[in-house]
């Protein structure tokens, strides 16, 4: 099993999903992103990600151990382990790869930006994958 996370301006959505991109729950947790919480967008953002996921993995009646990987999808520019730049997340250089891990040890984690996310999923499981 694999865990997708989206996060976008206005929410954070967290799934669970089986082969051939079966998602078998789905939770969405709004944030509320501006100016005057900049400085604490980083905190928030993971703790809606450790909370959603405990949740997740709790109501599932599914050990961490049995998921193989955890995808990221990101509005801005990433590299393998941070996001380099969201600007409507007012993030720079957050690497939230590493805070993710402290909290699920040897799990793969893999970021994209969020419309690479979309295009790839499009071609793997949508009705474009015949082309």
């Amino acid at each position: 099993m694999k865990i997708g996370i989206d996060i976008g301006g206005s929410h954070i959505s967290i799934g669970l999903v089986k082969d051939q991109g079966k998602i078998i729950y789905k939770e969405e947790k709004d944030i509320y992103i501006n100016e005057t919480v900049k400085n604490d967008v980083p905190k928030i953002i993971e703790n809606v990600i450790i909370t959603e996921m405990e949740n997740m993995l709790k109501n599932n009646n599914i050990n961490i151990q049995e998921i193989e990987k955890i995808g990221i999808a990101v509005p801005g520019t990433v590299n393998e382990r941070s996001i380099v730049q969201a600007k409507n997340l007012f993030l720079n250089n957050f690497s939230i790869s590493d805070i993710i891990n402290e909290h699920y040890k040897n799990v793969s984690i893999k970021l994209i930006n969020d419309a690479k996310a979309a295009a790839n999923a499009e071609k793997e499981y949508g009705s474009l994958k015949k082309y």
